[in-house]
C-alpha cells in the first residue's frame, strides 16, 4: 500500500474557462481571466491533496478485473476546505466565482490522477508489469457506481485519506475519486491513464473529444494533419504551424484567415457573411477562425506568391569602424622552461596584455600545437577563441526583428563590409497582426509558443545566411539583435501581459548580454548575443539602433525621425534633448485591417495613379494582382481625394457604386478599396500626425525649427511623399525636408557591431531622452479627431 502526498497542484486555464464556455472574443473574457488568477491561487491555498494505491493478487480478491494478474485500487481526493468554500461562495451569492472555483477544482483532480497513474507506472514496471486502462465505476461499461464501496473496502483505514461514502454511493469530500486498474504481464504498455472512447460519461468536460483529419492543400502540394472535432481550424493550422495570416488573432474581425473547404462542409457563420462576398461563400470560402470542423475535411489554404519584399537596405553612409572584435596572431606561445607559468599566463606576457579566457578558448589551447601560428580572437580582452587556422575570419549578424517581418545582415567584423543578407516573415504572424494580439494569445495560451517559433526561425536564417555563401560557423563572433520592445520580451521568453495594460510596467530595458545558447534553441553559435536598450514599453531597441545610426548622441541640427509601421514611433532630438513618443496606428500601413490589403508580396500593388483618367497601377515585381500593401492604400486615398471620389470626412461618394472604389479586376480576383478602408487609413495617419503635432509642441518648437524629416521602414520607404501630405499623414510644411531612410534599426545594429565606442553613445542616447505617453496629453483627443478629416 502506498501513500503519494507530492502531486503537484495544476491547472489549465484554457480548458476551465472553455468549460465554462468563456471564449477570448467574449465580452467578459477579461474579467473571467483575472477571476481565474484569483481563485487558482484561493485553490492552492485550499486544497490538501493526497493520493493512494496497492497492488493487490487476484488470487486474494474477487474483483471486477480477474482476468489480469493483479488488482490496482486507488483513491485521490483534494480535501473538504475547498468543496466548503465553493459552497459558501454560492451562499454569498457569487456564483460566477463558485462556478470557477469549482471548475479548477475538477481540473486539479484529473491532473493530479494523471500524476498518480505516473507513479504507479513506475512500480508496476520495478514488477515487470504492465497497467491497463483506467476502471472509473459509473462512466464504463460492466462497471457499476456502486464498486466504489469496494475500492474503498480494499483500503485499511489509514489508507483511506479520510474518504467516506453515502448511501447514494457518493464519495466524501465531494473533491475525491475512487478508480482501479488491471496488471499484468502479458499486457501491452499503456502511455495514457483513461480511454474516453470506452467512457459512458459523455457530459465529461475532460473528455478527449473526437479525432479528425483535415487534408490541406496549397501550393500544389497536399499535407494531412489532425485536429479535435469542433476545435477552430485557426487553432488546428497554428497547432502544426501551418502560416496563415490572422492579423486580429481569431476575432473575426480582419476577414484574412480565408481557407476554402472543396468539400462545402463548413457552416456560413455571421463573421464569414460579415467579411466575405456572396460568391466567395458559394465557392466554400470560410474564416478558419470561426470554421468549427466536425468531420474529415479538405481545404485549401489562400496562397500568395511566397517572395516577400522585405527591406534589409537603408540610406547608404560609410560606417565608422572601430572594431570590437580583433585578432592577435603569434608564430608560437614561448617557452617556459621551468613549467611555473601556466599557457595563458604566458600568452598574457608576450602580448603584454591582461586577457581572459571563454571556456571554449581554454579548451582549444589545450588542443593545438603550441609551436604553430596561433590566432587569438578577442573581443574587450576577452578571448572567444583560439585557432589555428590559416586564415581566420571574423563575422557579425545583425538582426532587426520586427512585426512583421524579420531581416539580418552579414558582416567583416574587421573589414566593415556586408557579406550577405537574408529576411523572412516574422512566423508569429497566425497570432496577431499588431503586439497587442499576440500579447493576448500569449497570456492566454502557451506563453513560450511564441517564443519558439521566433527563435527556430532567427535559427533557421543564421543557417541559410552562412550556408548561403559558404561561412563557417565558427567564424560567427558577435550578433546584435534590435527590435520593438513585445519582440525582444518574446525572443527571450518573458511574459508580456504587463506590456499591453496600463502603467505599462517592463522587466528590463537596459542593454543585455548572452551567451548564444542561453536564447537559443540549438547549440549552432559559440559567440555572445547583444540586445540593444529600449527606451519604454512602446520605444524598442530598433528605435534606440535609428538613433545611434544618426548620431542623436551628438546632434548639430534637429531632427525628426518617424518610423511608421503598425506602430508610429516618433523621435525629436537636437544636441539639448530627445523626445520620443508612439502611438498605435494600427496594422492598416501593413495591409492588414485593409479588406483586399496584403503584405508586400509579389503581386501587391504598391502604386496606385491616374493614368488616360482610368486608375492604373503597378504590382511588386510586376506580379499578378494580389491585393493592396501600405504604400498603395495611401496613394488609392489620396487619388480618391484628388478625383473627388472622397470628401474631406472620409466619406466615399461615388455615383457608380455603393460602398468601394475598384482598383483592379482580372478573371481570378477583383481588387477593392471600401468605406471601411478609408476609415482604417484615417484612424492610423491621424493617430501618427497627432503624435507628430505634440512631440513637436512638447518639443517646444516649430516646423521651421526642424531640419531634416527622416522617415525609417518597410511602409516608409515605399510611399509616395506627395500623396503622404495630401492624405494628411505628413504636415506639408516639412515636405522639403523629408528623406526616406530605410531600414535604419538595421543599419545601426550594423554599426553597433563594427564600433567599440558603441555603448557609450547609446549610454549617452538613453540618458537625453525622454518619452512622452501620448494617451495622458490632455490636447490628444482633440487632435485626434481634427487630424481624422483630410
Amino acid at each position: 500500500m502506498t501513500m503519494v502526498s507530492t502531486l503537484r497542484i495544476q491547472c489549465n486555464k484554457e480548458k476551465v474557462l472553455k468549460a465554462l464556455h468563456c471564449s477570448q472574443s467574449s465580452l467578459i473574457y477579461d474579467r473571467m481571466n483575472e477571476m481565474y488568477d484569483e481563485m487558482f491561487k484561493k485553490a492552492q491555498l485550499l486544497v490538501d491533496m493526497r493520493g493512494s494505491f496497492q497492488f493487490m493478487s487476484n488470487e486474494a480478491t474477487k474483483t471486477l478485473c480477474d482476468q489480469y494478474e493483479y488488482y490496482v485500487p486507488c483513491l485521490l481526493t483534494l480535501g473538504e476546505k475547498i468543496s466548503e468554500e465553493v459552497t459558501l461562495l454560492f451562499q454569498k451569492n457569487e456564483p460566477l466565482r463558485a462556478m470557477m472555483l469549482d471548475g479548477i477544482a475538477d481540473h486539479i483532480l484529473f491532473d493530479a490522477s494523471n500524476q498518480l497513474f505516473q507513479v504507479i507506472s513506475k512500480d508496476a514496471e520495478e514488477m515487470k508489469v504492465n497497467l491497463t486502462q483506467r476502471f472509473s465505476p459509473g462512466d464504463q461499461p460492466n462497471t457499476p457506481i456502486t464498486f466504489q464501496q469496494d475500492i474503498l473496502e480494499s483500503f485499511s483505514k489509514e489508507a483511506n485519506l479520510g474518504i467516506t461514502i453515502t448511501e447514494a454511493y457518493m464519495l466524501k469530500p465531494v473533491k475525491s475519486l475512487a478508480y482501479f486498474y488491471g496488471a499484468d504481464k502479458n499486457l501491452g504498455k499503456a502511455t495514457k491513464d483513461h480511454s474516453c472512447s470506452q467512457c459512458q460519461n459523455l457530459s465529461c468536460q475532460f473528455r478527449s473529444e473526437e479525432r479528425i483529419k483535415i487534408d490541406i492543400i496549397s501550393n500544389q502540394q497536399k499535407q494531412s494533419v489532425y485536429g479535435t472535432k469542433g476545435q477552430s481550424l485557426l487553432d488546428i493550422l497554428r497547432e502544426h504551424k501551418i502560416s496563415i495570416d490572422a492579423p486580429c488573432n481569431g476575432t473575426g474581425r480582419c476577414g484574412k484567415c480565408k481557407i476554402r473547404a472543396l468539400n462545402h462542409r463548413l457552416e456560413v457563420t455571421n463573421e464569414d457573411e460579415k467579411c466575405l462576398s456572396e460568391e466567395a461563400l458559394k465557392k466554400g470560402i470560410r474564416l478558419a477562425c470561426h470554421a468549427y470542423p466536425q468531420s474529415d475535411l479538405t481545404i485549401e489554404l489562400e496562397h500568395h506568391n511566397t517572395s516577400y519584399s522585405i527591406l534589409t537596405d537603408y540610406a547608404h553612409k560609410s560606417f565608422e569602424l572601430n572594431p570590437r572584435v580583433e585578432i592577435f596572431t603569434t608564430d608560437g606561445i614561448l617557452e617556459n622552461a621551468t613549467g611555473e607559468k601556466s599557457l595563458t599566463e604566458r600568452i598574457n606576457e608576450q602580448f603584454h596584455k591582461n586577457f581572459h579566457y571563454s571556456l571554449k578558448a581554454l579548451q582549444s589551447l589545450g588542443k593545438i600545437n603550441k609551436t604553430n601560428q596561433i590566432h587569438l580572437i578577442t573581443q574587450n580582452n576577452y578571448v572567444l577563441g583560439i585557432t589555428e587556422k590559416l586564415q581566420q575570419e571574423s563575422y557579425g549578424i545583425g538582426i532587426d526583428i520586427g512585426t512583421t517581418t524579420i531581416a539580418m545582415m552579414l558582416v567583416d567584423l574587421r573589414k566593415g563590409k556586408i557579406i550577405g543578407s537574408y529576411a523572412v516573415l516574422n512566423p508569429q504572424r497566425p497570432f496577431g497582426g499588431d503586439v497587442i494580439s499576440r500579447i493576448h494569445y500569449s497570456t492566454s495560451h502557451d506563453d513560450q509558443q511564441l517564443a519558439t517559433v521566433l527563435r527556430n526561425c532567427i535559427e533557421r536564417g543564421i543557417e541559410e545566411l552562412c550556408s548561403s555563401i559558404s561561412i563557417d560557423l565558427e567564424d560567427i563572433h558577435h550578433i546584435g539583435i534590435v527590435g520593438n520592445t513585445t519582440m525582444l520580451y518574446f525572443l527571450l521568453g518573458l511574459p508580456t501581459q504587463n506590456l499591453s495594460q496600463s502603467p505599462f510596467t517592463t522587466i528590463v530595458l537596459d542593454q543585455q548580454m548572452y551567451d548564444y545558447t542561453e536564447i537559443f534553441e540549438k547549440d549552432l553559435l559559440h559567440c555572445k548575443v547583444t540586445l540593444l536598450p529600449c527606451v519604454s514599453a512602446y520605444i524598442g531597441a530598433d528605435i534606440v539602433s535609428g538613433m545611434f545610426n544618426y548620431g542623436f548622441n551628438d546632434l548639430e541640427e534637429t531632427i525628426l525621425f518617424v518610423d511608421i509601421g503598425t506602430n508610429g514611433e516618433i523621435t525629436l532630438g537636437n544636441g539639448e534633448k530627445i523626445y520620443c513618443a508612439s502611438t498605435a496606428a494600427g496594422p492598416a500601413f501593413e495591409g492588414a485591417n485593409i479588406i483586399d490589403g496584403i503584405g508586400s508580396v509579389d503581386g501587391a500593388i504598391s502604386k496606385v495613379f491616374i493614368k488616360q483618367d482610368k486608375i492604373a497601377y503597378e504590382t511588386i515585381h510586376n506580379g499578378k494582382p494580389a491585393g493592396i500593401c501600405g504604400s498603395g492604400v495611401v496613394d488609392i486615398v489620396a487619388v480618391g481625394l484628388d478625383q473627388h471620389w472622397i470628401d474631406h470626412t472620409g466619406r466615399l461618394k461615388l455615383e457608380n457604386t455603393e460602398d468601394h472604389i475598384l482598383i483592379s479586376k482580372t478573371k481570378d480576383k477583383a481588387i477593392k478599396f471600401y468605406q471601411k478602408d478609408i476609415r482604417e487609413v484615417q484612424l492610423a495617419k491621424s493617430a501618427i500626425r497627432t503624435g507628430i503635432d505634440i512631440l513637436i509642441n512638447r518639443f517646444d518648437c516649430c516646423y521651421n525649427d526642424i531640419d531634416h524629416v527622416l522617415i525609417a521602414g518597410g511602409f516608409g520607404n515605399k510611399i509616395n511623399i506627395e500623396n503622404a501630405i495630401r492624405i494628411g499623414l505628413i504636415p506639408k510644411e516639412l515636405k522639403n525636408k523629408i528623406s526616406l531612410v530605410g531600414n535604419s534599426a538595421l543599419r545601426g545594429v550594423i554599426q553597433y557591431l563594427l564600433n567599440k565606442d558603441a555603448d557609450k553613445k547609446i549610454y549617452e542616447i538613453k540618458r537625453k531622452v525622454k518619452h512622452f505617453e501620448l494617451a495622458n496629453a490632455k490636447e490628444f483627443q482633440e487632435k485626434y479627431i481634427l487630424n481624422m478629416g483630410f
